[in-house]
C-alpha cells in the first residue's frame, strides 16, 4: 500500500497513500497520516472480458527443489507441491514495537497461509536490519505462514515526498546482512522487490528497466528466492503496462524464471469487468504467475473495491491474494483494518469478509506443505 492523501486514487492500507489523481479527480497531498504506512494510487482502467478456467493442482514431477519455484505459470513449494498465496499484509515497519509474533499467530488463526511484511530500507523509516529479517521469518514459520518480504520506502517514486528509487531497494536486498538473513530461507520466504515502486509519471518508462537491473543484481548476489514484482501506477496498473506485456523484459532478465507479478486492486477495480478483464488478459500473455498483492473492500473515500469478484475469481483461476491489512491504517482508511486496534477478537466487517466470507481465507487457504 502507499502513503499519502486519500483524495484521488490513493494507495493501499496503512496510514494513507498518495498517488496521482483518478481520471476526473484531483490529487491529494502526500505524507503520513496517523502512525502508519502508505497507500497506492492511480487512475482507473477500462474493463471488460470473460472469465477463464481455473488452475490445476498437484505436484510438478520429480522433486529436487530447495525453495519456491515457478513452472508453467504456477508457484510450487520446496516439496514440489503447488502453492497458492492466501494471506494478509502486516505493517511491521510502522509498528515494530508491537508483539508481532502474537499478531502473526492471530492472522494464521484467521486463515492466512502467508504474510506480506512491510519493511524499510532506512530511507523513510527505520531500517529493517538483517537480524530482524531473520526473526520475522522465524515468527512466520512458527505460525506456519510463508513470509513475503517487501520494502516500502520506494512507494510512489517519484511522486510521493521522500520516496526513493528502485535502486535503493536493490541495494538493500544485496547488502551483506540482508543476503545473510535470506540465503537458506528459499523454502520459507519470497522477496517482493519493492512496494508500488512507480507512481504515474514514471510508470511505463522506468518501471521495467529498473526492475531488470534489480533482478540481475539480486541473482548475482546469490538470492535464488522467488521474486515478486509490483505493478506500476502505484501498484494498480491502470494504464495496463504490466497487464499487456510490459513486464516481459523483467521476466526475461531472470535466468532462473522464478518470478511472480503482483497487482494491487483498489478503487480502479470497483467493478467485476475490470477485475476479470485484468486477470484473463494477464494470464493469457505471461508464463509467470499473478497475485493480488494488496486489496480491500474499499479505499476509504476514494471509492469501492469489488472484493467479492477479486476473491471468487482468484479462487477460480488459482491466483494468490493478500488482503490489506491486519490493522493500523491511518485516518480516513480505518475501514481497511481487519482487526480493530490489532485485536484479533474484534474483527471488522472487512476482516470478517476476508477471514470467513465466501472465498475467504478459512475456506480457500491451505498451509504450505513445507510445514506438514
Amino acid at each position: 500500500m502507499c502513503q499519502g492523501a486519500i483524495a484521488g486514487v490513493g494507495g493501499s492500507g496503512s496510514p494513507s497513500s498518495g498517488g496521482a489523481p483518478a481520471v476526473g479527480g484531483s490529487s491529494g497531498a502526500g505524507g503520513l497520516v496517523g502512525s502508519g504506512g502508505q497507500g497506492s494510487g492511480g487512475a482507473p482502467s477500462a474493463g471488460g472480458g470473460d472469465v477463464g478456467s481455473g488452475g490445476t493442482g498437484g505436484t510438478s514431477g520429480d522433486c529436487s527443489a530447495t525453495g519456491f519455484y515457478v513452472e508453467a505459470g504456477l508457484l510450487y513449494d520446496a516439496n514440489c507441491n503447488e502453492f497458492t498465496l492466501r494471506g494478509i499484509n502486516y505493517p511491521y515497519a510502522w509498528y515494530a514495537t508491537r508483539d508481532t509474533q502474537a499478531d502473526f499467530a492471530a492472522m494464521a488463526a484467521a486463515g492466512a497461509n502467508s504474510v506480506r511484511i512491510v519493511m524499510a530500507t532506512g530511507d523513510r523509516w527505520d531500517k529493517t536490519e538483517g537480524a530482524t529479517v531473520t526473526t520475522l521469518i522465524d515468527w512466520a514459520k512458527a505460525a506456519q505462514m510463508i513470509a513475503v518480504l517487501e520494502v516500502h520506502d520506494v512507494t510512489g517514486y517519484a511522486e510521493q515526498e521522500g520516496s526513493v528509487p528502485l535502486s535503493t531497494a536493490q541495494a538493500y536486498w544485496t547488502a551483506a546482512d540482508i543476503t545473510g538473513a535470506l540465503i537458506g530461507q528459499e523454502a520459507f520466504a519470497l522477496i517482493n522487490i519493492a512496494n508500488e515502486p512507480n507512481g504515474n509519471d514514471t510508470s511505463p518508462d522506468d518501471w521495467a528497466p529498473s526492475h531488470v537491473a534489480a533482478v540481475q543484481a539480486m541473482r548475482s548476489a546469490g538470492l535464488h528466492h522467488t521474486l515478486v514484482v509490483d505493478a506500476p501506477n502505484w501498484g494498480q496498473d491502470w494504464e495496463n503496462t504490466m497487464r499487456d506485456g510490459g513486464g516481459a523484459s523483467i521476466w526475461q532478465a531472470d535466468a532462473e524464471k522464478n518470478m511472480i507479478f503482483s497487482v494491487h486492486m483498489y478503487d480502479v477495480y470497483g467493478s467485476a469487468n475490470t477485475v476479470t478483464s485484468y486477470f484473463n488478459t494477464f494470464l493469457a500473455g505471461y508464463e509467470a504467475p499473478l497475485i493480488v498483492g494488496e486489496f480491500a473492500a474499499d479505499h476509504g473515500s476514494s471509492g469501492d473495491v469489488d472484493e467479492a469478484t477479486i476473491m471468487s475469481f482468484a479462487e477460480m483461476l488459482g491466483i494468490g491474494y493478500l488482503g490489506w491489512s491486519w490493522s493500523g491504517n491511518g485516518s480516513g482508511l480505518e475501514t481497511l483494518d481487519m482487526a480493530t486496534n490489532f485485536d484479533a477478537s474484534s474483527l471488522t466487517t472487512w476482516g470478517t469478509t476476508i477471514s470467513s466470507g465466501a472465498n475467504g481465507l478459512l475456506e480457500t487457504s491451505d498451509v504450505c506443505s513445507v510445514f506438514q
